[in-house]
């Protein structure tokens, strides 16, 4: 039980580390488009994407307060986003939704850590 315990409370701390990893490139690229920098919007994109992939297919591992069927809105809203190259849809999306469900799975990740 111990081990199990052990392991979740490693896993909710990395889990926290990659959400401020993906919230930090969320204001990266919307940096990027605020400055009209198109070339550099999508640098780090590859890193968003794998830290967004883990947090979503580890998360409900250690949460059952977290319901990940709301991503799945923001993330088609993404893609639309990004398929016609509607920037202002993207930062939107990124500030306005993603991000700040990030910091609520990271505020209730650090709850549970606390309640451990």
């Amino acid at each position: 039980m111990d081990n199990n315990k052990i392991t979740n409370n490693e896993l909710i701390n990395e889990l926290i580390e990659y959400i401020d990893f993906v919230i930090k490139k969320i204001d990266d690229m919307c940096h990027n488009i605020y400055k009209g920098e198109d070339n550099r919007i999508f640098d780090g994109l590859d890193e968003f994407i794998n830290g967004l992939d883990f947090i979503i297919s580890k998360i409900s591992y250690v949460s059952d307060d977290i319901d990940i069927k709301k991503i799945d809105e923001i993330l088609i809203s993404l893609e639309k986003a990004i398929s016609i190259k509607d920037y202002v849809l993207l930062t939107d999306v990124l500030i306005y939704q993603l991000k700040p469900m990030l910091k609520r799975w990271g505020e209730l990740l650090e709850t549970t850590l606390g309640n451990a």
